[in-house]
């Protein structure tokens, strides 16, 4: 069998798999209720299939999110299943869909991952602006933090990043002295396995532009357990192949998912030459589209 083959039908599998995953996460976890999925629809007739509209159990998902059994890059994925390869105009219906659960209190979650991956469905910051905006008044803490946070981000837009801490060494540092070149933060934090599967990726793009006037910093917090290992830290650097600057930001977690909404990690500000932020967690992708973004940055 050909490569491509191959390889064609491994993906087949692994998007089989998770659709159905999908459709038994959302009827209750009862295999026996889902029913069969069928020919993907195509994107081109501009709107949801019927069995898959009918399917969508908003208080499911959100009870599922909530208890941490699915990620939000992860209900990202569960998305892209619901849309059929996520075409603009279905993105909509799905938008108008989620307006009367969130009057539910139902969904919300899903909110949180519209915020973070937005760009994955062809969506604008304003677009998305004036889709908060229209939706019922929402008291959930949660929401409101990451909401805050997503305002903070936009306002990150036009007011040039201030940050500093301590290197990996003990020595000052602040942010600003990058100015004039492309600079991506990546905030991790160990224990992450998403944060370190991007690394490679976005290593290979370092390597690439950094005589171009591109560089990487590593922000790096506390473990989940509330330490900060530094040999542990540099035991992860040396495995991805990590040669930039890493920062210590130890104890400084909080501040920074409440300033910025973030719930988890990994998260990206891709900074212009001012030290303005033209990309954010979802536009960088686990560093996938950041060949594109220094293309048209550098």
């Amino acid at each position: 069998m050909k490569k491509s083959s191959s390889i064609s039908l491994i993906a087949f599998g692994v998007a089989s798999l998770l659709a159905i995953s999908v459709y038994s996460l959302t009827n209750g976890g009862d295999d026996r209720a889902a029913p069969a999925i069928g020919k993907p629809q195509s994107p081109v007739e501009g709107r949801l299939p019927p069995r898959v509209k009918a399917q969508i159990n908003w208080k499911k998902l959100d009870q599922v999110t909530r208890k941490g059994e699915i990620s939000p890059w992860r209900m990202a994925t569960v998305i892209d299943v619901y849309l059929q390869l996520g075409d603009k105009g279905p993105v909509r219906q799905f938008l108008a869909e989620l307006k009367p659960a969130v009057g539910r209190g139902e969904g919300l979650d899903l909110l949180y991952t519209l915020l973070e991956y937005y760009p994955r469905w062809s969506l604008t910051r304003d677009e998305l602006d004036r889709y908060f905006e229209s939706l019922p008044k929402i008291s959930d803490p949660k929401f409101l933090k990451v909401y805050r946070g997503w305002q903070n981000q936009v306002a990150l837009r036009k007011t040039p990043l201030e940050f500093s801490a301590l290197t990996l060494e003990g020595k000052p540092f602040d942010v600003s002295s990058l100015r004039g070149k492309i600079v991506l933060l990546d905030h991790w934090y160990p224990g992450c396995s998403a944060c370190e599967e991007a690394m490679p990726v976005i290593n290979k793009s370092y390597l690439k532009h950094k005589d171009r006037g591109f560089t990487v910093v590593s922000v790096i917090y506390d473990d989940p357990y509330g330490k900060f290992d530094l040999d542990h830290v540099k035991r992860i650097e040396k495995r991805t192949g990590v040669k930039w600057l890493s920062l210590n930001a130890s104890g400084r977690w909080k501040q920074i998912s409440d300033t910025y909404g973030y719930s988890g990690a990994p998260q990206y500000m891709l900074l212009d030459r001012e030290g303005r932020m033209i990309a954010g967690t979802g536009e960088v992708d686990l560093g996938r589209n950041l060949e594109a973004l220094l293309e048209k940055h550098l």
